[in-house]
């Protein structure tokens, strides 16, 4: 075998391989989807757990927006509904709920709080930083 032909088949297999990528890309997305899915539907049923999960969830792998014509997973927009889910639950549940502690602890800035990840300047980053370290008034002007 001379260069040529092994210079040929290598470019081959590499054009194959990046066609083959999106295909194997999109197949660990629906796994995401699924998982998704059948939380969210516990959570309806009133499952206060999966509720919990759910916003964990979010938290982690982001909401799925709709950018130019197809659905990819936004990380701030999955922190803002957590925390809907969050606020949510801490209110109707309470401290008293296992469920609804950890939900307000991720509220008032726990050990993993929902704000990291979040780019925030100026007060906005002064106030979660002082609500991370238990300064109640950083807490009270972000409204928490």
């Amino acid at each position: 075998m001379n260069l040529e032909n092994i210079l040929t088949k290598l470019i081959r297999v590499f054009l194959v391989l990046i066609l083959l990528f999106p295909i194997f890309e999109s197949y660990g997305s629906s796994d995401l989807d699924d998982e998704e899915k059948s939380i969210k539907e516990e959570c309806k049923k009133g499952n206060e757990r999966e509720c919990y999960k759910l916003a964990s969830f979010y938290e982690q792998y982001g909401y799925k927006v709709k950018v130019e014509k197809r659905l990819v997973r936004s990380k701030k927009r999955g922190i803002r509904e957590a925390l809907k889910i969050y606020k949510k639950q801490c209110d109707e549940l309470g401290i008293e709920n296992n469920n609804g502690y950890k939900s307000c602890q991720k509220l008032e800035g726990g050990t993993k709080e929902i704000f990291i990840g979040v780019t925030y300047k100026g007060a906005r980053k002064r106030y979660i930083d002082q609500c991370r370290n238990n300064i109640l008034s950083g807490c009270y002007n972000l409204g928490l």
